[in-house]
């Protein structure tokens, strides 16, 4: 938890680096970052980084949870999230809304259908979004480098959204 203890409020970055040499070597890597914030129109969406190291690429489940914090007691949470994945140019990679109509993709990915995302939420250990939910989540093979996801409304309404990146295996 990051928290500002004046109670001003603000923008707030928090990192967390796997400096194993040899990741693959190594069972016990980090596999899974996510983050949970506020999501309001404007300057206020959710947005997390990540990086894909080594010379090739990398299979991702990127997911933005709003309606499925309600399982879990989360008060206001996000009615309709948008994910978008951006490499470090700014350009979009994907992007998905309700993850269970409609899985979309950037132009250099393929559409992931809804059994591929229930697939890769059990290959990694994620929780299940209920099928049908306006949870979104998208199956991305990227080239090393950096990205950005970012989590949006699409109505512009203000809730409780979850982030999450996690390699697949």
């Amino acid at each position: 938890h990051v928290f500002d203890h004046s109670g001003a409020g603000g923008v707030v970055l928090t990192e967390i680096y796997d400096v194993t040499p040899s990741p693959l070597a190594d069972p016990n890597r980090l596999i899974n970052i996510s983050a949970r914030g506020t999501v309001s129109p404007g300057a206020g969406a959710l947005i997390g980084g990540f990086v894909v190291s080594g010379t090739s690429n990398e299979t991702v489940l990127v997911r933005g949870v709003g309606p499925g914090l309600a399982q879990f007691g989360v008060a206001n949470a996000l009615a309709d999230p948008v994910l978008r994945v951006f490499d470090a140019s700014g350009n979009l990679v994907a992007s998905n809304l309700s993850w269970g109509s409609q899985v979309a993709a950037g132009p250099d990915q393929e559409g992931v259908s809804a059994s591929g995302i229930i697939s890769a939420e059990s290959s990694t250990g994620a929780f299940s979004l209920a099928t049908g939910s306006a949870d979104t989540a998208l199956v991305a093979n990227l080239p090393p480098g950096s990205y950005t996801f970012e989590v949006t409304s699409a109505s512009s309404s203000t809730g409780e959204a979850l982030g999450e990146v996690y390699e697949l295996p």
